[in-house]
């Protein structure tokens, strides 16, 4: 199953961007003062510049659905223990161990108003990760564990 994500702005990254553009108009133009004002011209470049940069949710090509992502990184011996949990129980995966190594990132798209997931192990072989396991959909009940 080859799922294609693509990054995406959500309400929120809208919402925080045009609030420090208004903000910082608000503080320019209602102040007289060059420190307020500068600091008013600050926050309109940073929600212009976070406008263009944030993006913080990634829509699915085919049907348009948003997933939010996480990421997980194991050491190279947990590859097995992973690749089984996989393919019975992903909840089973021992998250504690999460952060220890970078030599395998679990890869996990989730959206909670569809109920659905897609998790891929990938393994690191130098200069990029390359997958282990194909991409795996879930209900967001089976993987309640990896994803709080």
């Amino acid at each position: 199953m080859e799922k294609n994500f693509i990054k995406v702005r959500t309400i929120k990254d809208i919402i925080i961007s045009l609030s420090l553009i208004i903000t910082g108009a608000v503080i320019s133009f209602a102040f007289n003062g060059i420190g307020v004002v500068f600091g008013g011209y600050s926050l309109i470049i940073l929600g212009i510049v976070l406008a263009f940069v944030l993006k913080r949710a990634y829509k699915e090509s085919e049907s348009g659905e948003l997933y939010l992502k996480r990421e997980l990184s194991f050491q190279q011996k947990m590859k097995p223990t992973i690749i089984a949990a996989l393919k019975s129980d992903p909840n089973t995966i021992n998250i504690s161990e999460n952060g220890n190594g970078q030599d395998l990132r679990l890869v996990i798209f989730y959206s909670k108003s569809t109920q659905k997931a897609y998790i891929q192990l990938l393994e690191y072989i130098p200069f990029q990760y390359s997958p282990c396991t194909s991409m795996g959909e879930y209900e967001i009940a089976q993987i309640k564990n990896l994803i709080k």
